[in-house]
């Protein structure tokens, strides 16, 4: 029970929380932390999320596997194209995250063919 993530991580706050001495207490404060806190975790949350729906997206609209049999017929290493979809997405959008779990949902159905 304790070793869930979120039980773990409610013990984490309160043990933090304790750690600030009477400071918590007031509701400025409290509402100030909660908010800088939501601000600062936002941009990775949409960002991963948005990544995850393009990733399914490619994957049900079959592109990944269309896309899988034009690059296993291409005389580029199979290894190498990951790198090239991730870099190509990563410079049109500007995220990282989103370009790695592009390239993993093209990739997914070339993993197949290839093994």
């Amino acid at each position: 029970m304790v070793t869930h993530p979120i039980v773990a991580m409610m013990i984490a706050v309160i043990y933090s929380i304790s750690l600030t001495g009477k400071k918590w207490r007031s509701k400025e404060v409290l509402n100030d932390w909660a908010e800088t806190g939501l601000r600062l975790a936002a941009t990775p949350i949409v960002v991963t999320g948005l990544g995850g729906a393009l990733a399914l997206i490619i994957q049900d609209t079959k592109l990944a596997e269309s896309m899988a049999q034009s690059i296993s017929s291409s005389p580029v290493p199979p290894v190498v194209i990951p790198f090239l979809i991730a870099a190509l997405v990563n410079t049109i959008t500007g995220s990282n995250t989103l370009g790695v779990l592009t390239g993993a949902a093209i990739i997914e159905p070339l993993l197949v063919e290839v093994a």
